[in-house]
């Protein structure tokens, strides 16, 4: 079993919706590739560590790793050999890092279906309006600049799409039946063709 911390990564990563926050429509930028799973979910991380050490054991690469170090060390090395053996591991401890969480990735939702892009929208309609709701409900009251952000919102979305805003009610109302919708519309994507 492999040893040492959980994570060699220490990243954080804080999502603002800076055109949410500034009401202005600046385009976002592509999202992060979602993970499969949290440092501080232990079962998982072990399983990584575990996957990639086995991974990385089976491809030599902490003997290659090792003899470029005493290489170094000895001083009698060529840094630019040194240097492209280095990158090239580099690369391939990346690439099987990625392998490694791919393999241990929450297959159940994440692959549980096809994708399709009517699914997506409903998916982020239901979303949008459950964040409108959750808004109103924590005493934000929906002033003009507001709407417009959430309607800017809505036209990423759908182009035709238009968000009722006039009463708590009509937002509940249209959370509800999106929802029922994305949940309508994910039990269709499981069926069997």
């Amino acid at each position: 079993e492999a040893q040492g911390a959980c994570s060699d990564h220490r990243g954080l990563v804080i999502d603002l919706g800076l055109h949410s926050m500034w009401d202005s429509s600046e385009e976002q930028t592509q999202e992060p590739r979602p993970r499969g799973f949290r440092s501080n979910n232990t079962p998982k991380s072990l399983n990584f560590v575990n996957t990639l050490y086995e991974s990385l054991s089976a491809q030599k690469m902490f003997n290659t790793v090792g003899n470029i170090l005493d290489r170094i060390k000895s001083g009698e090395y060529d840094a630019e050999e040194e240097q492209a053996n280095l990158s090239a591991a580099d690369d391939l401890i990346t690439a099987e890092m990625l392998k490694a969480e791919d393999a241990i990735r929450p297959s159940r939702t994440a692959t549980s279906h096809s994708w399709s892009p009517e699914l997506v929208a409903l998916q982020k309609k239901a979303n949008l309006l459950k964040q409108v709701g959750r808004y109103i409900n924590e005493g934000g009251n929906l002033l003009e600049r507001k709407k417009l952000s959430f309607t800017q919102e809505a036209r990423k979305i759908g182009p035709t799409w238009t968000l009722d805003l006039s009463s708590a009610e009509a937002i509940c109302k249209a959370s509800h039946t999106a929802t029922k919708a994305a949940r309508s519309g994910t039990k269709r994507q499981k069926e069997p063709c």
